[in-house]
């Protein structure tokens, strides 16, 4: 399959955001851990089916680490679709024993890298770039994303990789290149601050 051709199955008739959130392919279940490493076996050897049921098991935890970083749901489906095409064209090998993990990491990468190229060209030194929440169009009684949305941008991280992506601490530290400890000490202070702010309080 050809990139022009795995592109249309992303693009061809509707968002890439309904795709992401509400597409099914019948009899495809999610796949455990170990299934998942057989369809990176598989995807490896030239198996396009291997490659959309990978896309089925990762396409939510990728999309919400993307937007969790950037906050801007049109960035954070373009970075899913080019990771997802990456991935497809230049799957993990063999020496990777974590690949779930790594997709993770290439997902943090450019979600990060995105972040910064916008900071890059929008920030002028002094106003906080645009796609942040904007606490006063808030209701009194926030909801869990848009709590989530007012966490430090690491803080949001840490969780969206241990609640979203189901990481370890262990493996949260390697793709965020942070101890163990520092991990632990975020979620706990995020997990805090979280309900602080879902009981009405502010950062």
């Amino acid at each position: 399959m050809c990139e022009c051709t795995i592109k249309k199955i992303f693009v061809n008739g509707e968002k890439i955001v309904s795709f992401i959130r509400h597409s099914l392919v019948e009899g495809v279940r999610q796949l455990d851990k170990t299934d998942l490493k057989v369809q990176f076996r598989q995807l490896r050897a030239g198996d396009e089916n291997a490659f959309v049921c990978i896309y089925q098991t990762l396409k939510q935890p990728v999309y919400t680490i993307c937007w969790r970083i950037v906050q801007v749901r049109e960035t954070a489906e373009d970075l899913t679709q080019d990771i997802f095409l990456k991935l497809y064209i230049s799957p993990p090998d063999e020496s990777v024993k974590n690949e779930r993990a790594w997709v993770f990491q290439m997902a943090h990468n450019a979600s990060i890298d995105a972040l910064r190229k916008h900071r890059e060209c929008s920030w002028d030194g002094h106003e906080r770039p645009s796609g942040h929440l904007d606490l006063n169009s808030l209701d009194q009684s926030l909801d869990l994303e848009a709590a989530m949305s007012m966490l430090p941008e690491e803080y949001r991280l840490v969780l969206t990789l241990h609640l979203n992506a189901d990481l370890t601490f262990h493996q949260i530290g390697q793709v965020m290149n942070l101890s163990l400890s520092a991990v632990y000490r975020i979620y706990r202070k995020a997990i805090k601050l979280l309900q602080q702010l879902l009981n009405g309080g502010t950062v």
